[in-house]
């Protein structure tokens, strides 16, 4: 009884996201301007693959981002601001000791 157990796997996987809201307000500014409000949502993966001898890993990550802004208060239009989708995966097969063969394969949808 009360005996607990813990799984091995190669596999080591995670993440994190977050939101954030911005707001901009300028009242009688001198220079010009214009008020804002703004979010953008930010998430961000992994799955990694690694044989307990270590002659093979596999890294994959993904990031996806959204953002949009309502520029002048709330009689403007919403648009967007930032959008991205990126794929990435690494192959390595092992050359000698930590010196590995590898390949990449990426995919995003920015050019920055």
């Amino acid at each position: 009884m009360g005996k607990s157990y813990e799984l091995e796997t190669p596999w080591n996987i995670g993440g994190d996201g977050s939101i954030g809201l911005t707001q901009t307000y300028l009242d009688n500014w001198k220079k010009g301007g214009k008020s804002s409000l703004a979010t953008l949502m930010v998430l961000k993966g992994f799955a990694n693959y690694s044989r307990k001898d270590g002659k093979v890993k596999w890294e994959n990550s993904a990031e996806f981002r959204n953002g949009w802004i309502r520029p002048g208060g709330d009689e403007s239009e919403l648009q967007k601001n930032d959008d991205k989708f990126e794929i990435t995966s690494r192959y390595g097969l092992s050359a000698f000791k930590k010196w590995y063969y590898s390949a990449e394969l990426n995919f995003n949808t920015q050019n920055v």
